[in-house]
């Protein structure tokens, strides 16, 4: 089994498949099993076959990046494990504050009218004209019917 840090599992891009699917089966077989070594152990051996290795020569490049990203990632993840030891984020960081939940607007049901009530401002708001208060009764008026002819 893997050790903790160890590279298990590598991309065999499809282009290594297209060009290896004109080797004979042995040679197939051979650099099949020199790209998993190289992957996954870093182990790099020429081999007997000119095909294998011209093959290994143009998947090499993009074996070492991978393995480099993986090595990146096992030190970023050391790096992150010592800091949080120390608690987390330090203080004054964006990431220690604690955000207040925002409040979502209540949204108006479709089925119910607007919530306005005429009779009920007649006293309190002198400014609304008569010609407001038919318009918002229109309005209201409609909102049922509407209402109603979708049902």
């Amino acid at each position: 089994m893997a050790k903790k840090n160890e590279k298990r599992s590598f991309v065999m891009y499809d282009y290594f498949l297209e060009a290896m699917k004109h080797l004979n089966d042995a040679d197939y077989r051979e650099c099949t099993m020199k790209i998993r070594d190289y992957a996954l152990e870093g182990i790099e051996e020429e081999s007997s076959s000119l095909n294998v290795n011209i093959i290994m020569a143009l998947a090499k490049p993009n074996l070492e990046a991978a393995r480099r990203r993986h090595e990146a990632c096992v030190e970023n993840g050391k790096k992150g494990a010592e800091f949080g030891k120390n608690g987390g984020a330090p203080k004054g960081n964006q990431n220690a504050r604690k955000k207040q939940p925002q409040e979502q607007p209540q949204e108006q049901p479709l089925n119910q009218p607007l919530d306005v009530d005429v009779n009920e401002n007649e006293n309190k708001d002198d400014d609304v004209n008569a010609d407001d208060k038919t318009a918002i009764k229109e309005v209201n008026s409609m909102v049922d019917d509407i209402i109603k002819q979708s049902r």
